[in-house]
């Protein structure tokens, strides 16, 4: 059960998510230094059906891949060849490397998908919309409230309480799908609940009378619990009567009509008025305002298009690291997630390693040199400046295969001050295979 007002967002994102998302599908496939990547995009409803993304976004993505895209059935596929870097085609950073040795090579894909990296930031953010949001109340508090004792009572209690615990609950916002991402949406109603009942916001028996506000959308129940809640803060005792000045904001049209009228007097509205203006969003309403800073203080991404990438690279040989689903009958690697629903951003990673098997075959007798091994040696070797580099391959070249193959390794003496003796370690315990 719902345990606070606020948690309404935790069901509004449910809804959200059951709704149209655009989705990207990418296929990789390495090509030397570079990498081929197909993009393929549509959106997609909750019943499944398909609709094209809206012609802006197709002009910047063919602006981003060079060429118009071909279609098929709502779906729009651009193409193209990207050496190093991947393109900013659906909103982040990546990047593909390959690095080369005389015993093979070891290839690396990262990327990371929209949202931020500066988890700082992000905190920062979202602590700052609280902040804004707070210092609204205490300013309209400052109009609505004669009373200098009451309005001094309730512009500190939400200077000091209601300020940490909103921050607080921001955090739980954030940090709970790190704990639990399987059912982070009943772990953050817990969480959160049981944080303000342990603070005096609420008692576990109003959660009834907090259910109705989901089932009955009656504002005059919130206007209800949030005076109930103030005055609990006050210390007035439930039995007496609220001072007159506290009791109109039972009043929800009262409440709400005054708040909007004192928020379209700050510098705070007029900024939002100039943002509004920089998307042609002709929204002028305080209330639409009020409603962003605390969606954006708890669930930045709520209303925002959600979208899913599914990307298959095909890479042939199992890496030895990943965080996606390797297909040994395919030969590729699958990643599959909607955007903006964690805390950390969508990252995609793969590291695999391929000998040169006619080069080893020749220099060590057979294909030795594999895996997470053969990945250290190529570390090793693309370490070395050039002339250190010339003289490995020269050391190589001289290996042959036979009973003295291995005393031949042991002596030999790889360039490089550091790790020479673990890289000729790394040979000796493969040929021990």
């Amino acid at each position: 059960m719902k345990l606070t007002n606020i948690l309404a967002l935790a069901f509004l994102l449910h809804i959200c998510l059951g709704c149209s998302h655009q989705i990207y599908q990418i296929e990789l496939t390495p090509d030397g230094t570079a990498m081929q990547r197909k993009l393929t995009v549509w959106s997609e409803d909750s019943n499944e059906n398909i609709s094209p993304f809206e012609e802006a976004e197709l002009k910047q993505l063919a602006n981003v891949y060079g060429a118009e895209p071909s279609t098929s059935n709502s779906k729009n596929t651009f193409t193209g060849r990207f050496e190093g870097q991947m393109p900013h085609d659906i909103g982040g950073a990546g990047s593909y490397t390959l690095l080369s040795s005389p015993l093979g090579t070891t290839h690396v894909y990262s990327e990371r998908f929209r949202d931020s990296d500066d988890m700082l930031a992000t905190i920062e953010e979202r602590q700052g919309n609280v902040d804004q949001l707070i210092d609204l109340w205490i300013g309209w508090i400052g109009t609505e409230v004669s009373e200098p004792k009451l309005r001094e009572q309730l512009q500190q209690l939400l200077d000091d309480e209601v300020r940490r615990d909103l921050t607080n609950a921001c955090l739980y916002f954030w940090a709970i799908p790190l704990r639990d991402t399987e059912h982070s949406e009943q772990a953050l109603t817990f969480y959160v609940g049981q944080y303000f009942i342990e603070r005096g916001y609420f008692d576990v028996t109003d959660g009834p009378r907090i259910a109705r506000i989901f089932f009955d959308e009656d504002q005059s129940l919130v206007a209800d619990i949030l005076v109930r809640i103030v005055a609990r803060k006050l210390g007035i005792p439930a039995e007496k009567e609220l001072p007159a000045e506290l009791a109109k904001f039972r009043d929800s049209k009262y409440a709400g009509d005054s708040l909007k009228a004192y928020a379209a007097t700050t510098d705070r509205y007029q900024d939002w008025l100039a943002e509004q203006a920089e998307v042609n969003s002709k929204s002028t309403d305080p209330g639409a305002m009020l409603g962003e800073l605390l969606s954006n203080a708890l669930l930045p991404d709520l209303f925002q298009p959600h979208a899913q990438v599914d990307v298959k690279l095909h890479c042939g040989t199992e890496p030895d690291a990943t965080n996606g689903e390797w297909s040994a009958d395919e030969g590729v690697v699958t990643w599959s997630e909607r955007l903006g629903t964690a805390p950390l951003p969508t990252l995609y990673f793969a590291a695999w390693s391929e000998p040169d098997a006619a080069a080893q075959r020749k220099h060590l007798g057979k294909v030795a040199l594999t895996g997470e091994r053969l990945a250290k040696f190529i570390t090793w070797y693309c370490g070395l400046s050039a002339e250190e580099a010339a003289e490995c391959k020269r050391l190589l070249a001289q290996l042959s295969p036979g009973p003295t193959l291995q005393d031949q390794l042991s002596r030999m003496q790889f360039p490089g001050n550091r790790k020479r003796a673990e890289a000729r370690n790394l040979l000796l315990k493969a040929l021990e295979q």
